[in-house]
């Protein structure tokens, strides 16, 4: 899903009051990859945050599971 983890993030002040702030993910190509409403510029950073540790875990699971598809042939 994110071949090259190249990802672009940020937290969105709302435009009018009563709107959530936006915290958003990009790819590389500019392409949304998520937006969550959140209650705050924090709390849209922790939620960022939160979903590069997911991106990174993934990442590192599949890169492990190809070096050990490599070692068994």
């Amino acid at each position: 899903m994110f071949p090259e983890a190249d990802l672009t993030a940020a937290v969105y002040d709302p435009p009018a009051p009563g709107m959530p702030h936006i915290a958003v993910l990009f790819d590389a190509d500019g392409e949304l990859v998520v937006a969550r409403p959140v209650e705050s510029i924090d709390a849209g950073e922790a939620e960022l945050a939160k979903l590069f540790r997911q991106i990174a875990t993934k990442l590192r699971t599949e890169h492990a599971a190809r070096v050990a598809g490599r070692k068994r042939a």
